[in-house]
């Protein structure tokens, strides 16, 4: 199983969890399969999201997806997002390398971009 570990600051985190919610078909088509939204105790407006993916391509997909701009530029998200891609391990070691497809056909070290 692979997640996508996203992170940002917003000045109205009740606006943003209502956004994301109803946000969350979408995801689903994407492949998403759950997800759990976090507020940082000594930061409340800092926001972390996990979300469980049936497959780290898709979860690449959608991380890159107008989708997800379009959500985080309508909620007024400025700050700099943050997003990691994430694989389980599984319970006996293996290959934990994610198959992500870009341009070049190398999967890229990092997808964190600014928004």
């Amino acid at each position: 199983m692979s997640a996508l570990l996203i992170c940002f600051r917003h000045e109205d985190v009740v606006r943003w969890h209502g956004a994301f919610l109803e946000n969350r078909e979408i995801r689903r088509a994407y492949g998403g399969m759950s997800e759990r939204m976090f507020v940082n105790a000594a930061h409340p407006d800092e926001v972390w999201v996990l979300i469980d993916w049936d497959d780290a391509a898709r979860a690449h997909l959608y991380a890159r997806s107008d989708d997800l701009i379009d959500l985080f530029d309508q909620e007024g998200v400025t700050t700099e997002t943050r997003i990691w891609l994430l694989k389980e391990l599984a319970d006996s070691p293996g290959d934990y390398t994610i198959p992500c497809a870009t341009e070049g056909g190398d999967p890229p070290d990092d997808i964190t971009e600014d928004r």
